[in-house]
């Protein structure tokens, strides 16, 4: 995790659905004087435009994080974001586990994700929550409701 929270704080969940092209095209936008390297005075213009104070330290600090304290080629940049993206992503999904499980026990029920997808207003019948269950249900035999990992499983299937 980024040892700089404030970068990352209240940045919009959707930017994990981002993808490497609008990424790139965001790394373009920062760097202002077109020499496919970011530095310390583009970081800094950044972080003013995203609200964010930092001291030429922090910014050296940050950058050396990234690739060092002088430049941060576009691949260091791209590699940044992708680690960024997924440590967000997963805190979201533990939050979302958290929120269905509210015994935090083990694995979670068809009953329980029925009655979480109610209050996102998604109706789902209790054979069609169960039957999503089951389909992420990898023990042998069932269990009858899905651990964390399965969970994530389940809300990770690309479309």
């Amino acid at each position: 995790k980024s040892r700089y929270p404030s970068i990352s704080a209240g940045r919009p969940a959707a930017m994990a659905a981002l993808g490497m092209e609008d990424m790139k095209a965001v790394f373009r936008r920062l760097d202002t004087n077109g020499d496919n390297k970011l530095t310390p005075d583009e970081v800094g213009q950044l972080m003013k435009n995203l609200g964010q104070t930092a001291t030429d330290q922090e910014i050296k600090d940050l950058m050396a994080e990234v690739g060092n304290e002088n430049e941060i080629s576009q691949d260091q940049f791209l590699k940044f974001m992708e680690k960024q993206l997924k440590l967000d992503l997963k805190e979201e999904l533990q939050e979302v586990w958290k929120l269905v499980n509210k015994g935090m026990k083990e694995m979670i029920t068809g009953a329980q994700l029925r009655e979480m997808m109610a209050r996102l207003g998604e109706d789902l019948t209790e054979e069609e929550a169960n039957e999503l269950v089951g389909q992420y249900d990898r023990d042998s035999p069932p269990k009858g409701g899905i651990n964390y990992e399965e969970f994530v499983s389940m809300l990770s299937v690309k479309t």
